[in-house]
């Protein structure tokens, strides 16, 4: 009988025990009971030693914070600021919330794009001109593809005229020589289809310059629209 009274007690305590709630003070002082009301200002509660009474209030502001028997804890002073925290709710849910500041919304930063007279140059390291355009072209900016667009089309008007230009008057120097020799024939027709034949290779020949000579403006406007659009990329980067 007597080790039944006694295993009736100790389950009773270690019951008790289970059920207990911890309140952390800030102090470092930390006090079994068992949590009756959590007020505005005090906590009341039954002391773990003396679960029949008295009843004992604590102020909130000596309070850390109280972990209740079901694992489930409530926090009275603001925890160490850490990338995520754990707080409570109502309920006593645990909720993970970021302390971290959020930043602004700001322009997705770009590397600079530098123009130096052996090219280009990114990080101090020279790239290529398709390297470059590429980037150009992944920033989506409307000023910037305006200018690169411009700048193709011009490049492309140029190299048709320097081509042609190059052709015309490889064409019209070749016509302009047969004429000078057949000037020098004796036919009695001879120097007036020769005069036929220069005129035609002089006027192949100067089209043929004149189409150089738009072509080199062309390219140059190409290099120039295709700097405006390093400048207008290299100015909406951070």
């Amino acid at each position: 009988m007597k080790k039944c009274l006694i295993f009736l007690f100790f389950f009773g305590t270690s019951l008790f025990l289970n059920a207990q709630d911890t309140i952390f003070k800030k102090n470092k002082v930390r006090v079994l009971a068992k949590v009756i009301l959590v007020g505005s200002d005090t906590v009341d509660f039954y002391r773990a030693s003396m679960p029949e009474g008295p009843v004992y209030h604590l102020p909130k502001s000596d309070i850390s914070y109280i972990k209740y028997e079901n694992g489930k804890a409530d926090y009275f002073e603001p925890q160490p600021s850490t990338p995520e925290k754990s707080q409570h709710d109502n309920s006593g849910v645990s909720i993970l919330t970021n302390t971290e500041t959020t930043k602004p919304f700001e322009k997705e930063a770009g590397l600079r794009i530098d123009v130096g007279r052996g090219g280009y140059y990114v990080n101090n390291r020279r790239i290529s001109h398709r390297n470059v355009s590429r980037m150009l072209e992944r920033q989506h900016n409307p000023m910037v593809d305006s200018y690169l667009h411009t700048s193709w089309n011009e490049n492309a008007i140029g190299q048709v005229c320097s081509y042609s230009g190059l052709i015309s008057s490889a064409i019209g120097g070749e016509v302009f020589l047969l004429g000078l020799v057949a000037s020098g024939s004796g036919t009695a027709s001879g120097p007036d289809v020769s005069g036929q034949v220069m005129t035609v290779g002089a006027i192949l020949f100067v089209g043929g310059v004149t189409s150089n000579v738009i072509g080199a403006i062309q390219k140059k406007r190409s290099v120039a629209s295709y700097l405006r659009a390093i400048q207008q990329y290299n100015d909406s980067i951070l």
